[in-house]
């Protein structure tokens, strides 16, 4: 689908909501998306990317299967 079709799909069926809540509710979704302003990250959050990169840069990663493997162990427990 391209996006002018899903634009106007989305148009056709905003179109057949009767419901105020709703449409208020969507109208703020959209609001949300279409600000332009930046997210701000936390001291916290910066750190824990920071120290992402550094594992990163020294080669301290896992791979897709493994981190899986580990995932579903540990859920197994």
């Amino acid at each position: 689908m391209t996006l002018s079709e899903l634009q106007e799909d989305i148009i056709k069926k905003v179109l057949t909501i009767k419901d105020v809540d709703t449409l208020a509710l969507f109208k703020e979704v959209l609001s949300e998306k279409t600000n332009q302003e930046n997210y701000v990250l936390s001291t916290f959050e910066r750190q824990i990317i920071e120290e992402s990169r550094e594992d990163y840069r020294r080669g301290k990663t896992i791979d897709h299967e493994t981190l899986f493997q580990r995932n579903d162990k540990w859920l197994e427990e």
